[in-house]
Parts: structure tokens; C-alpha cells; sequence
């Protein structure tokens, strides 16, 4: 199995075990998907998820929650709440440029409540790149 291949499924198991009635379990995923929101190139594992049409339909949706969360909070550049202390988290430029050429592509071929979440996430997208 890839590298990739072995990313994905971990990443589907986790966003599955975020929707666990097992409180450890819950937690443990979405602490696993907090870290991730900040790593290079998630945005983009997310999107691979999203397309993958043998996802359950309950992961898939609960990345496209994820998705969108990460662009509402890691999208725009912020400086650091203290004066020395290292900027927070930002999506790259190199990254942007991927999630713009694939969004409105994977919005429209999505299931309804995936859509929903894209639809927000390309509007927070277009709002911080295109302000005006």
C-alpha cells in the first residue's frame, strides 16, 4: 500500500472515530484532526478524501466539515497574539493555488450535504482572496 493510500485511510478512520459515541475514541480523533489542520498539505488530503466516492457517506461529510473549518480558520495569515511569538498557522500559497483548481470541480460532483460545506468553504475562499 502507498504512502498516500496508507494517509487516506487513516485519515477516514480518524474522521469516523470523531463521530464514535466512545468518548476516548472521539477524542483521540478529533485531536488527531486539530494536529492536522495545521500540517502542510491536510487541505489537500481532505479534498482527496472528499472525491473518493467509495467513502462513507458520514466521512465524507464530516471532512467536508473539517474542510471548511480549516479554511474559516487557517486561510488568512495571522500575525502572533504575542510580540515575539511565532505567527500562527497559515495555508500556503502553493497549497491555495491547489484547493482554488479543485474546489468548484469537486463541489459539483459531491453528494448534497457535502456540496453544503464546499459551498461555504469556496465562499470564505472567495471573500478572503477576492475582498472586494
Amino acid at each position: 500500500m502507498g504512502d498516500d493510500a496508507a494517509r487516506l485511510q487513516q485519515l477516514s478512520a480518524c474522521l469516523a472515530q470523531s463521530l464514535s459515541p466512545d468518548a476516548t475514541l472521539r477524542t483521540q480523533a478529533e485531536g488527531f484532526l486539530q494536529a492536522g489542520t495545521t500540517s502542510p498539505g491536510f487541505s489537500i488530503l481532505l479534498m482527496r478524501l472528499l472525491a473518493t466516492e467509495t467513502a462513507e457517506a458520514q466521512v465524507r461529510q464530516s471532512a467536508a466539515v473539517t474542510f471548511k473549518n480549516l479554511v474559516k480558520t487557517h486561510w488568512v495569515a495571522k500575525e502572533a497574539d504575542v510580540v515575539g511569538a511565532a505567527a500562527p498557522y497559515h495555508v500556503g500559497d502553493a497549497e491555495k493555488e491547489q484547493v482554488r483548481g479543485l474546489i468548484v470541480g469537486l463541489m459539483l460532483s459531491a453528494p448534497r450535504l457535502v456540496q453544503a460545506q464546499l459551498s461555504e468553504a469556496l465562499s470564505i475562499v472567495s471573500a478572503a482572496d477576492f475582498p472586494e
